[in-house]
């Protein structure tokens, strides 16, 4: 083997092997920031999506109860004052 052929193979190896650190680092990098704006996130009390839809639907099936039971009360109360 030459000494440029083995020069050029550990380039090519050095390479490579940067080209792995800058992989990790680039994985560590987005887990970190996933994190911190996960932990952002929970801090300002916001909720996931799911939760949110969960939480408006709960809402919508108390408004609709509310109602029921507000005309509910509307029809009895004036058979109330009749039998008072």
């Amino acid at each position: 083997m030459s000494n440029f052929e083995k020069i050029f193979s550990d380039f090519t190896n050095l390479v490579s092997g940067m080209s792995s650190v800058a992989g990790g680092i680039k994985t560590e990098m987005e887990q970190n920031f996933h994190q911190t704006i996960t932990n952002f996130m929970q801090q300002a009390g916001f909720v996931k999506r799911d939760e949110f839809d969960n939480l408006v639907m709960r809402f919508e099936e108390l408004a609709e109860r509310l109602k029921t039971l507000e005309a509910n009360k509307q029809e009895t109360s004036p058979q109330q004052e009749r039998n008072s």
